[in-house]
């Protein structure tokens, strides 16, 4: 039996994150009246890939020590997830993707070795 392949943790991390900062944050501009549906269709497919892509994978891999029973580095991932574009979350997200980014997170005697792409 081979053992399935797996991307580091780092890498992963910061490619949900990053996905989870990008569907987060608002729209800056306004939609046209025209574009309204298509604007729909969008924030609806985004709502999705967030709910299905990263919210269990945070879920998973980050809450037992960023929930509400924890919050090591002040954060929360709760709140997080269920408003994920509000002000609030949109800092703890881009802090999250800051801390990846500076390899801080996840720490390396996490294991993450599940994780299939």
């Amino acid at each position: 039996m081979t053992k399935p392949e797996t991307f580091s943790s780092s890498v992963i991390a910061l490619a949900l994150l990053g996905l989870a900062s990008s569907l987060a944050a608002p729209c800056l501009a306004e939609p046209k009246i025209d574009d309204d549906k298509e604007f729909a269709a969008l924030q609806a497919d985004a709502k999705k890939s967030f709910k299905d892509g990263v919210a269990p994978f945070v879920k998973t891999y980050c809450t037992n020590c960023h929930g509400s029973k924890k919050r090591k580095g002040g954060l929360n991932f709760e709140a997080a997830l269920k408003k994920p574009g509000n002000t609030t979350s949109r800092r703890q997200w881009k802090q999250a993707v800051a801390n990846v980014k500076a390899h801080d997170m996840p720490p390396d005697d996490e294991d993450l070795s599940l994780i299939h792409i």
